[in-house]
């Protein structure tokens, strides 16, 4: 994945302002100040104020807003006489960078007229000689979806990030008053060497070669001055050292003394370990080692090894070394923690080993190891264990001053080595992302979890020779956290961001942080993401959450072996029909279990809302009664997180009155309030550890039950982000991180899956998106944002078939416009290879005849077929082929952010059953070549294999056979049993199906009727020779013209439409100017079978009705690939004619047409 695509995963694509920068270098230039009130320019170029008034107006372009789509840096190279509360850069209708008395930087939005604003602000700088360097991101985070609206502020002091905070329903764009520099209430006093505003987030290492060229000594390493006798033996020591092992412990230690440790302790041990250093083997290191300085205790297995300090007053942990990959794994405090704390003022405080204030003290029994560490305000305990490839510790810290407020333990905080080699990281982001590259420039600025971003406590960090490093906060009560990952420079850092619950006032000093069971855990290993994920199980197998029997029999039996899925058909309204006959026909067309989710609830009292309230129309209760005597599976979308609080609330859902108490109150008192634009308008999101809030969701899925709906659409659960709640009566602590989780379980596991359940057993519940905790919350998870840059099926790979899987984004979903035509194919053969239920695609992208609906059936065949295998098996690890495969590479859309994706074009999936029987799919998704993959020879041997090709007898093969090639047709999909047993009679169950799939691409089907409105006559003007387009069309009757964005289609990006017209198709484009003596007509069509004609017809009043000419179309290249066809008039046509076009002999697509003589 390319680092701009990292940088753009949360940033709104909004529309592009001015690229209006600043820039500002002492000595380059033409300073670009208007200075004032004494503010001069020094010799060397620096700006110098007064601290006496003395500012400088900017001379800058005032579309240099805050926050451009790609986000904004500002960068500050300055040295103060004297730290005073101050502006540093501010634009009084804008934002304000600034300084304090505390020695403190800070970033802020608010201004005089705007309703809410950012701020964040850094740690007190230790004074010094040399020049700060003051850096700020202001990035834009848009989720629509999510009714977020967000500025997100990160702050970079000396090289250091001291804080981020992101901000909800904040705007940054400024009017027209101008920039200054140093002017408010006190005026900056110092000189300024460099200020720079670029419309780009800027890269750590992009704002530190800016430091390093600015001219001047800027302050952005923390290390100390070592000791010359201390440098001198490092130099011998290392010339004398053997093993890589003795190299990375003498590197561990040249690092702990440029932390600032005791030097003298580390001399004494340098001139005596010149025998150790020598060791010939490992074990002999470990033990002269131990056995000379057990001040440095070394700990060892097989595969790590671990130097501890035994005391000290920074970090205990010197270093890790991997010895599988024979490598350093981290070195000093590159396993560590940090606190962030308050006092009563709110003056934010941070706290870590490094900062050398406490002094700690080590003690170790076997592979047990406790550091604690002691000031007279906290104590801070880790105690872990190293066992084989796996090191495992837990955090718990004491808070002694009932003055300071513990808000924020961040633990573990990892700093990796770079693996050798070409390196990847797994993300637990959707089903999951695989990040090249990443020790080069890779930021993920802490991400909350439970949510889509971050869907499980797991990362891996491995490279191409299949060196694993497995990472996870296995943290059984999945309480609420932020993961954050930073990697440059050939370092990994990963860090996770704990909240820390307050005292029941919200305010009082003195509260603690437990553990709680919490772990974090770094387990070396051997492959890649999936190897991680099987150890992510033993984890989940523990917990009461993670794991169950499968099949799952708590689940609908129906659901489980539901095989496709359609989203639409709505009737949330009075005035709609129920469509019933819809709802028959999809069913009938795939003829193989199909549900759907349908907009059947209305809000009562007012327009349509997200929440909270929603009924069942008379009409839909009715509808349901015939749609369930025909087995029709229908489940409605319904919001249980948020409340509509805007205008008219209390009218429409009494908000005031019964809902207002239990919203989620942010920490300044505030509610967390989320916009949806119109109609939707403001939600509150609610507070879920509330008895209200819970007996209104049970209320309402009751509610839905009794309409005789088959289940219920879950909007936001799993999907959006959680929050922590600081209200003091909700009957929880404020800020608990564990209410969130916990009381969804009490919600859902204890409640919807409980009495309800047992009350409506075939009532089924999905939600948005998936993550961890809600495995046993619901029976489906609609991932229709799976499939984004990098995924892989991780999140398959551990849940699967625990919970089904239901989604995916098409056509309709903000992808239409961007993504090739055939590359949805692959998109939807996913599905089949990960154990996905097909579909949750709109009604608009199957309403009419189309191979990729035939493509749709012919997946759901198979998923049918497999459907109780799939149901009780779990996925395996991806055949590696010995030759690689041909891939698309293509915008897959869906987000509102860059989505480039790569997939190969044959796709395969292997799955296990519990009896130990394997199936695996191949799928060729390239719509028009043959292709092979050549799996390796050894794959089947000591196992029965069975290939099942469409159309074909199977093929047995014993367990001596090598693998044979794969061959497949175009859309050809081919199974593979394996068995140690006999196959013969289990390849029996699939002759209907293999014989049956050949011929599902030719099921075209017939066309879902849109509303056509046959009182247009819209005049157009043929005469100017340019194309009329479907757009133009009065009326089409038996031919689909998007109404929403879609393939091929945007309102304003793609506005010229198209049509799919089914043979008798009628497209009527009203009364139309040829002009003079019109001869010949051009259009553009696709046609992927012969035969099709289309008709023109002169519908003119006293005319006729005379076909005037017919395009004979040509097969195209593809089902989506124009070509540009002509048809000659039968005579010349002149003046006005009323035009309507027909089909005949088949489907066909048109764009458009025009005289061209």
């Amino acid at each position: 994945m390319h680092k701009t695509v990292i940088m753009l995963l949360f940033s709104a694509l909004l529309p592009l302002l001015s690229a209006a920068e600043i820039h500002f270098q002492a000595g380059q230039g033409d300073p670009p100040f208007k200075l004032q009130n004494g503010a001069e320019i020094t010799q060397e170029g620096y700006l110098r104020l007064n601290g006496n008034g003395a500012c400088a107006e900017l001379l800058a372009d005032k579309e240099a807003y805050l926050s451009s789509s790609r986000g904004t840096t500002i960068i500050a190279i300055l040295k103060p006489v004297e730290y005073r509360d101050c502006a540093l850069l501010e634009r009084a209708d804008s934002f304000r960078l600034g300084l304090t008395s505390g020695r403190r930087y800070n970033l802020s939005t608010a201004w005089d007229q705007a309703p809410k604003a950012a701020f964040v602000s850094g740690m007190p700088v230790t004074p010094g000689e040399g020049w700060d360097i003051v850096a700020a991101h202001v990035e834009r985070h848009v989720d629509t979806a999510n009714g977020i609206n967000a500025v997100r502020l990160t702050l970079f002091v000396n090289g250091q990030q001291m804080a981020q905070r992101e901000v909800n329903n904040v705007e940054t764009f400024g009017g027209n008053l101008p920039f200054f520099v140093g002017k408010g209430q006190q005026s900056f006093f110092g000189d300024i060497a460099a200020l720079h505003l670029f419309q780009r987030i800027l890269s750590e290492d992009e704002i530190e070669k800016i430091a390093q060229e600015s001219g001047v000594p800027v302050r952005l390493s923390r290390s100390q001055n070592q000791n010359a006798a201390l440098t001198r033996l490092l130099e011998e020591a290392e010339s004398k050292a053997t093993l890589p092992e003795a190299k990375w412990m003498l590197a561990c230690l040249k690092d702990y003394a440029n932390l600032g440790t005791d030097t003298q302790t580390l001399l004494q041990t340098l001139q005596t370990a010149t025998v150790a250093l020598q060791a010939q083997n490992t074990d002999t290191l470990m033990q002269a080692w131990n056995r000379q300085f057990p001040a440095l205790p070394l700990l060892s297995t097989p595969d790590l090894l671990l130097l501890l300090a035994s005391k000290g007053s920074v970090t205990a942990f010197l270093g890790a070394y991997n010895c599988q990959a024979t490598c350093p794994l981290f070195g000093t405090d590159g396993f560590s923690w940090s606190l962030e704390y308050e006092d009563m003022q709110q003056e934010v405080f941070r706290l870590a080993p490094a900062d050398g204030t406490m002094p700690f003290q080590t003690s170790i029994d076997g592979g047990n190891f406790s550091v604690t560490w002691h000031s007279a305000d906290f104590t801070v305990s880790v105690k872990g264990n190293l066992a084989g490839a796996r090191l495992a510790a837990k955090i718990d810290v004491e808070n002694h001053n009932p003055n300071l407020l513990l808000t924020k333990v961040f633990f573990p905080i990892y700093t990796l080595q770079k693996l050798p080699g070409q390196d990847f990281f797994l993300l637990p982001k959707d089903s999951g992302a695989i990040f090249d590259n990443p020790t080069g420039d890779f930021r993920i600025p802490f991400w909350e979890y439970p949510m889509f971003g971050v869907t499980m406590q797991l990362t891996a960090y491995y490279n191409a020779s299949g060196n694993g490093i497995y990472l996870a906060m296995e943290d059984p009560k999945t309480k609420i956290k932020s993961l954050g990952i930073r990697g440059r420079q050939g370092r990994l850092t990963e860090q996770w961001r704990m909240p820390v619950p307050f005292q029941p006032d919200a305010k009082s000093g003195g509260n603690s942080f437990a553990s709680d069971g919490a772990v974090a855990a770094l387990e070396l290993y051997r492959g890649d993401w999936f190897e991680a994920c099987q150890i992510y199980k033993k984890f989940l197998a523990t917990t009461s959450w993670g794991t169950c029997q499968i099949p799952r029999q708590d689940t609908p039996k129906w659901f489980r072996d539901n095989c496709v899925w359609v989203q639409g058909l709505d009737a949330n309204d009075a005035d709609t029909p129920f469509p019933l006959e819809g709802f028959r026909y999809f069913q009938d067309y795939f003829e193989v279990p199909t549900a759907f989710v349908s907009g059947i609830l209305y809000t009562p009292n007012g327009p349509q809302r997200f929440g909270p309230d929603f009924h069942v129309w008379n009409t839909v209760k009715e509808g349901m009664k015939e749609a369930n005597k025909l087995g029709l599976k229908i489940l409605p979308y319904y919001n249980s997180r948020i409340w509509y609080c805007g205008e008219g609330a209390e009218k429409q859902n009494k908000f005031e009155s019964e809902g207002k108490d239990y919203v989620i109150r942010e920490r300044s008192g505030k509610p967390r309030i989320e916009n949806y634009g119109q109609p939707m308008g403001i939600h509150a999101v609610m507070c879920q550890g509330t008895k209200v809030w819970r007996e209104k969701i049970w209320a309402n899925a009751e509610r839905i039950a009794e309409g005789g709906i088959s289940g219920v659409y879950h909007d936001q659960l799993s999907c959006a982000p959680p929050f922590l709640c600081f209200c003091t009566n909700h009957e929880h602590l404020p800020g608990d991180p564990a209410v969130w989780t916990a009381a969804h379980r009490q919600i859902y596991n204890e409640g919807i899956m409980g009495p309800i359940r047992q009350k409506y057993p075939e009532l089924a519940h999905t939600c948005e998106e998936g993550a961890e905790p809600y495995l046993l919350s619901v029976d489906g998870f609609v991932a229709w944002r799976y499939g984004q840059t990098g995924h892989v099926p991780a999140f398959q790979a551990i849940f699967s078939p625990r919970i089904q899987f239901v989604g995916r984004g098409d056509f309709a979903h903000n992808a239409g416009d961007k993504m090739p035509y055939e590359h949805y194919f692959p998109k939807f053969a996913e599905q089949l290879v990960y154990g996905e239920q097909i579909g949750w695609v709109s009604v608009n992208t199957v309403r009419f005849p189309s191979p990729l609906r035939s493509w749709l059936k012919k997946l759901a065949f198979v998923r049918h077929g497999l459907a109780d295998f799939l149901n009780a098996s779990e996925m395996q690890k991806p055949i590696a082929f010995t030759e690689k495969l041909p891939q698309y590479t293509s915008e897959w859309g869906v987000v509102g952010w860059e989505n480039q994706v790569t997939v190969d074009k044959i796709l395969h999936g292997v799955w296990k059953h519990q009896d130990g029987r394997v199936v695996v799919l191949f799928v060729n998704t390239d719509t028009r070549e043959t292709l092979t993959a050549k799996v390796p020879a050894d794959y089947n041997i000591g196992r029965n294999l069975a290939v099942l090709a469409e159309g074909q007898p199977p093929r047995f093969l014993d367990a001596n056979t090598p693998a044979p090639t794969v061959t497949l047709q175009p859309l050809e999909i081919q199974l593979w049993l394996l068995s140690e047993g006999m196959l013969h009679a289990w390849a029996q169950n699939f002759t209907a199906l293999q014989q049956r799939l050949p011929g599902l691409m030719d099921d075209l089907g017939v066309f879902v009727n849109q509303r056509p409105d046959f009182s247009k006559c819209l005049k157009l003007d043929a005469s100017k020779h340019e194309y009329i387009r479907l757009k133009d069309a009065s009326w089409l009757l038996g031919a689909n013209r998007f109404t929403g964005g879609n393939l091929g289609y945007h309102s304003t990006r793609m506005p010229d439409n198209w049509a799919v017209a089914t043979p008798g198709a009628e497209i009527y484009f009203g009364d139309v100017d040829f002009g003079q003596d019109a001869k010949v007509l051009e259009a553009e069509c696709s046609a992927f079978r012969p035969g099709v004609t289309i008709e023109v017809l002169d519908l003119t009043f006293n005319h006729p009705l005379t076909v005037l000419a017919t395009f004979e179309l040509p097969i195209t290249k593809g089902w989506y690939d124009y070509e540009t066809v002509t048809a000659n008039l039968k005579r010349p046509v002149s003046g006005h004619r009323n035009i309507l076009f027909r089909v005949k002999g088949g489907n066909c697509n048109l764009k458009g047409w025009r005289v061209a003589e």
